[in-house]
């Protein structure tokens, strides 16, 4: 798994995203992906928690959807668009 992140990497650089386009969020320092993980907190119990996550982990991949209709998948994200992320 770790190889074929890695190699997804690679093949993503300098591309541009579209709607529909699986993508994967590194944090530059530790090199660990962001993952999302339903936990129970405190003070919330809907809420959502954020974890790093090994490189390795097969569940670090979003999918960017467009939040209104009036997008449609395999067009490019612009900068003020408004997108959805679904894991």
């Amino acid at each position: 798994n770790k190889l074929n992140n890695l190699k997804m990497m690679q093949e993503m650089i300098g591309r541009k995203v579209t709607y529909g386009m699986p993508i994967q969020f590194m944090h530059v320092d530790s090199g660990y992906f962001l993952q999302l993980a339903k936990r129970i907190s405190q003070g919330d119990e809907s809420a959502t928690g954020r974890v790093g996550e090994d490189p390795s982990s097969q569940r670090v991949t979003y999918y960017v959807h467009p939040r209104f209709r009036y997008r449609q998948e395999g067009e490019y994200v612009v900068y003020d668009d408004h997108i959805l992320l679904y894991n």
